[in-house]
Formats: C-alpha cells, sequence, structure tokens
C-alpha cells in the first residue's frame, strides 16, 4: 500500500511540475513580448451532491482494541506509558544528536 500512495504521489508531483513550467513560459513569454497576460478561466463552481453511504454500509465500529490500537490511542496505563516512553526516546535522541552535530 505503502508504493502504491508514493506512485501516486509522484505523478501528482510530475503534473504539478508541468503545471509551474508552463506558467513559468507564459509569463516569460509575456515579459518579452510586453504584452497583457490572458485572462484566468473561472473557479469551478462547489458541487450541489455529495456522495453518501447508504445504511448499513458504514464502517463498523471496533468493539474491542487490539494491542496495537491501544498503543496507538493510549488507551489503557501500559499502553499509555509505552507510548510516552516512545516519545520521549524520540526527543532524547533528537537532543542527543543535536549536541553530535553541534
Amino acid at each position: 500500500m505503502g508504493g502504491d500512495a508514493l506512485r501516486h504521489f509522484n505523478y501528482s508531483a510530475e503534473l504539478l511540475l508541468e503545471e509551474v513550467i508552463v506558467a513559468e513560459d507564459k509569463i516569460a513569454t509575456t515579459l518579452k513580448g510586453n504584452t497583457d497576460m490572458e485572462v484566468a478561466p473561472l473557479a469551478q463552481p462547489p458541487l450541489t451532491k455529495y456522495p453518501t453511504l447508504m445504511q448499513g454500509d458504514e464502517h463498523q465500529l471496533q468493539s474491542k482494541l487490539d494491542l496495537w490500537n491501544r498503543f496507538q490511542l493510549a488507551h489503557g496505563v501500559a499502553p499509555t506509558i509505552a507510548r510516552l516512553t516512545v516519545a520521549g526516546a524520540v526527543i532524547v535522541g533528537t537532543i542527543y544528536g543535536g549536541f553530535l552535530v553541534a
């Protein structure tokens, strides 16, 4: 799943880069020729109807949390302590790394 998201991100980045290059070319052409810029296209109107889920198609809530979800939500004493320990280790490691670099 991570590779798929990265592929979509790279594709979007390429499209954006292409649009930026086209815009820069239009600006350069306008500045070199001392002409007026063309009028920007009108904005799209907002959607009037949004897709909705039918009754019963919505996501079912999890009734019992597994260990990973308890850790992520810090649900309970042990997951809270574990999460604080991990956060503290990240902070201490960052500060220690800053001292090594400086």
